[in-house]
């Protein structure tokens, strides 16, 4: 075809969408020069003011007075991206093109002065910064003064995940940030206002993906980091404070989406690793700028009331030295006695008594009392439907959740092996994804199986989804239908579903550090309809139970993780079984490639 071919970690189609970002940037930086200079000019015209010796503003844009003030002066190639941030005037036609014409005179000296650093420093910490930084990379100065930007600048992620080349993103972070005090979020508001040294954010949003190329990018990236701020004279405390917060720049968002955050051990190990309130907020504000500005696959509100729970449990810990929660007896004691308060006198005590019996303590732990009481109401209506429909009878019952833009499923029914495979698979057929789920079996054998979803495509008519996957639910579980074929049926590809992703091989993490009650399984792979009903039922066939699932993304991949014990309530310890998992799971996952 075109020539261009693997090569540098980055495949043939990058390297093309990258060239294509680079020639469209310079048309579109040559459309609006030409039409600043050529469409009809303001009342201000004429107007002139002195900015500095060298540099003048002429009609609302900045000029060089002359090209042999540049060459006895360097610094005003500098200097006047300070006067288009303090002013908020942008540069001239001429200027851009005299900018790069002497972009030559950016050499060692130049990038590694004082005074040029002080300038950079002086651009950042103004409200413009972001828009100075766009004209610094448009015309090429920008990668003159930082050369390690150079290889970012137009670098394009080949998937359905990134909206910007690498260096356009890593503005768009820092254009977030800015536009902090526009967002009218007061929480997220306060919490910048309240870092003593801001600057570390801004410089580690500016530079968290400078070693984005392969794998690794964090760590990378700060040791690219390291070297720019010492080129820059930059301080070693707040170096070290920049590093840490690029090192840990997707910990966060990783670990709120693909961990158990009721769990202690959890929140407790990030305080640990985080260490202080200060970099707990700036890796919080990080996260939510660097989702912004990477697109809407990247941050929702359902992600982001997660990063922010997270966040609170971890600063409840960081600013009271203590665990986020009271010890397990003592919450459930609290929780049934709010139960009762509720729901009395209504129900009988003795008849609330059998009910707390059969509840698992896990259950109890973490489910909200509002939850609780609700459950034993659907509990009694389970028990009516067992004498009319029998013990494939189950109970249904969703709930939309404005605050997170996603849906809360309850399923009440008979516990059996395989059922929340059969579940997931159900849920593939009707379009529903799964973002979350925790699987509870009280010893009277009822499940309660608590989801958090998508919608229905249906926005208007959401409840005949909801009717039709009651339906297929009551098929699947009387063994009307068989889940497996008419879910190879619906994953068939077609002209109009067909959209071409690079594939990537799967991976399986399996992990028991993690959790003290536990085993931890990390499946990575690519995307497709049913995976999470294929996964689940490789589990199942290894007598593996899941009682805590959590599905989130990868770039254009999957990231699913199960918490999950085997059928005696043990975690699974043995390195015979724990190979013998992996490798089920990735000859299930290699035998279904993405179409081409």
């Amino acid at each position: 075809g075109l020539g261009y071919k693997n090569r540098n970690g980055l495949l043939g189609v990058e390297h093309f969408l990258g060239d294509i970002h680079a020639a469209m940037a310079f048309i579109k930086s040559l459309h609006r020069s030409l039409l600043k200079a050529h469409l009809p000019r303001s009342k201000s015209k004429g107007k002139q003011q002195e900015i500095k010796r060298g540099i003048k503003l002429t009609n609302g844009e900045l000029y060089f007075t002359s090209p042999r003030h540049i060459l006895s002066n360097p610094q005003l190639l500098m200097d006047i991206f300070v006067a288009s941030s303090s002013h908020g005037a942008p540069l001239s036609l001429e200027a851009k093109r005299l900018v790069r014409e002497f972009l030559f005179l950016v050499d060692e000296k130049f990038k590694g002065s004082k005074e040029s650093a002080r300038a950079f420093f002086t651009i950042l910490a103004h409200p413009s910064a972001s828009d100075t930084f766009d004209i610094m990379l448009e015309t090429d100065f920008l990668g003159a003064f930082i050369p390690e930007f150079n290889s970012i600048k137009d670098r394009v992620q080949f998937d359905i995940y990134h909206i910007y080349p690498v260096g356009r993103h890593s503005l768009q972070t820092l254009r977030e940030l800015k536009a902090l005090p526009k967002e009218g979020d007061v929480i997220l508001t306060t919490i910048f206002s309240e870092l003593s040294q801001p600057e570390h954010l801004l410089l580690a949003s500016l530079f968290h993906d400078i070693g984005k190329k392969g794998k690794n990018h964090a760590i990378r990236g700060a040791e690219i980091t390291k070297k720019i701020l010492e080129r820059l004279g930059y301080d070693k405390a707040g170096m070290e404070e920049v590093l840490f917060i690029g090192r840990h720049q997707v910990w966060v968002a990783e670990t709120a989406m693909r961990r158990d955050i009721d769990d202690e051990k959890v929140v407790v190990q990030c305080a640990r690793t985080i260490g202080t309130i200060e970099r707990l907020k700036m890796l919080y504000l990080l996260t939510w700028a660097d989702g912004r500005a990477t697109g809407p696959r990247a941050w929702n509100t359902w992600i982001g009331n997660l990063v922010q729970e997270l966040f609170f449990k971890v600063l409840h810990i960081l600013t009271h030295t203590e665990l986020a929660t009271d010890d397990a007896e003592s919450k459930i004691k609290r929780t049934k006695a709010l139960v009762a308060r509720r729901l009395s006198p209504g129900i009988p005590k003795e008849e609330l008594r059998e009910s707390f019996e059969v509840m698992s303590p896990r259950y109890l732990l973490n489910t909200p009392p509002s939850a609780v009481a609700r459950h034993i109401f659907l509990r009694k209506a389970l028990q009516k439907a067992f004498s009319k429909k029998g013990p494939t009878a189950f109970i249904l019952e969703p709930e939309y959740q404005e605050a997170e833009s996603c849906w809360n499923l309850t399923f009440l029914g008979r516990d059996r092996p395989g059922l929340f495979s059969d579940i997931a698979g159900v849920m593939a057929l009707n379009n529903i994804n799964i973002l979350s789920a925790r699987i509870y079996t009280w010893s009277d054998g009822t499940a309660v199986d608590l989801f958090q979803v998508t919608g229905p495509l249906d926005k208007i008519h959401p409840e005949r989804t909801w009717e039709k996957l009651r339906k297929d639910l009551g098929q699947v579980f009387e063994g009307k239908v068989s889940l497996s074929l008419k879910l190879k049926g619906k994953s068939s590809p077609s002209l109009l579903s067909k959209s071409f992703r690079p594939p990537k091989e799967p991976h399986v993490i399996i992990d028991n550090e993690a959790s003290d009650f536990f085993t931890l399984i990390e499946v990575i792979a690519n995307d497709r309809v049913g995976l999470l009903y294929s996964i689940t039922k490789i589990l199942f066939e290894l007598q593996l139970d899941v009682c805590i699932a959590k599905i989130a993304t990868k770039a254009d991949q999957v990231a699913d993780v199960f918490y999950v014990r085997d059928f005696l309530g043990q975690k699974v310890e043995s390195k015979e079984r724990v190979k013998e998992i992996r490798s089920a799971l990735l000859a299930e996952l290699r035998s279904h490639p993405p179409p081409p």
